[in-house]
Formats: structure tokens, sequence, C-alpha cells
């Protein structure tokens, strides 16, 4: 006799012949992140801050946000013998995509999210510190119960129109802040000028009045 689909949530036995039996997944309940080590990072622009969740401990480093300091990550995470990785960072300005990229092209799973997701996760379990080992924790902590969505990395066409739209905007603000710098001085000069008229205007209408 087949159980019941609700059976696998429930502890409601079900007969097998003259025997009562327990669906098996009750045993072992499913989780993805059971054997899995989770990886918190909180990232700026020269460094990024790593809380490593593995095997019921937390490990904390520091490492330079370059080619140099993602290397050092791997032989950390090697020589602690980090199999089955789950990394999970914030998704701030362009700081995080060197390090995500290098990782997802390691093998491991990489979720990019939403700070205001971690603000919120942070602030229910009522965290008020503030400083960028804390930041990590909470990553991996969200990571670990919420199990966020894969990011996938965009292409290498996409990223170069990405690269291609963030320099045309930054273009476009520096050309704005050109024209404002063009047009202080021209307003000052036609300030300037209008003052002088006007009192040269005075002076020569005093004249007038003083011969007759």
């Amino acid at each position: 006799i087949l159980a019941p689909p609700f059976l696998a949530r429930s502890r409601i036995a079900y007969k097998v012949g003259s025997r009562l039996e327990f669906p098996s997944c009750l045993a072992t309940p499913f989780n993805r992140n059971i054997a899995m080590s989770i990886l918190g990072l909180d990232i700026a622009k020269d460094k990024f801050d790593c809380v490593l969740l593995h095997r019921e401990q937390q490990h904390r480093r520091t490492f330079r946000n370059s080619l140099a300091g993602w290397k050092d990550l791997d032989r950390w995470l090697k020589r602690l013998e980090v199999k089955e990785l789950h990394v999970c960072m914030e998704a701030t300005g362009r700081y995080w995509e060197g390090v995500a990229l290098h990782l997802h092209g390691r093998g491991y799973r990489v979720s990019v999210v939403n700070p205001r997701r971690i603000k919120c996760y942070a602030q229910s379990r009522l965290s008020r510190n503030k400083n960028d080992s804390v930041d990590a924790l909470m990553v991996g902590l969200f990571c670990k119960e919420q199990n966020p969505e894969v990011w996938t990395p965009p292409s290498a066409a996409q990223r170069r129109l990405q690269d291609l739209t963030r320099l045309l905007s930054a273009r476009k603000e520096q050309i704005q802040y050109l024209a404002v710098g063009f047009q202080q001085p021209l307003v000052a000069q036609h300030h300037d000028a209008g003052e002088q008229f006007e009192e040269r205007e005075a002076r020569e209408r005093l004249a007038e009045l003083v011969l007759v």
C-alpha cells in the first residue's frame, strides 16, 4: 500500500500487510544545507569580511578584494577542507562582482541578494550591532535559514553591455558637471557687467542734475 503524499509531512503511520510503518522521510528530514558549509561575505571596495559556518563552527577572516585576495580565500577554504559550499553576499555597488564570478567559477553555489532582505532579517533577529564581522555573520545565517536562489552570472556580451551603459552614464554626468562649471563664471561676468552699467548710468544722471 502506498502512503498518501500528505504523510511525508505527518507522523501518521500507514499499514503494510499486518504491520505499521512510518514514511522513511520522517527519520531524515530533507534539508539542502544539511551537509553544506555556508560562507557569508560583507564586501567593501578594498576588502571583504568572511564568516564560514563549517562543521558546527564559525571561522572568520578578512581578505583583499582583488585577485590575490580571492586566491587567498581559495587556499583558506582548502585548508579547512570545505567541499560543498553555499556563498551569499549583498548586491552592493559593483564590489561584489569579481569575487562572485571567481567563486562561481570554482563550482560553488553563489547567491547575491538585495541588501534590504539582509537588513530585515537582522532586524527580525534583533541584531543592533553594526560592524563588518557582524554583517558577514548575518549574511551567513540568512543563507543557512532562507536558502536563497542561486545567482547566474551574465554572459560576456551582457557584461560588456553593462560596462558600456555605466560608461555612458558616467560621461553624461561629466558633461553636466562641466556645463555647470562653465555657466557659473559666465553668470558672474554678466552680473558684474550689469552692476557696472547701472553704476555708470547713475553717475551720468547725477552729473546731468548738477549741470542743471
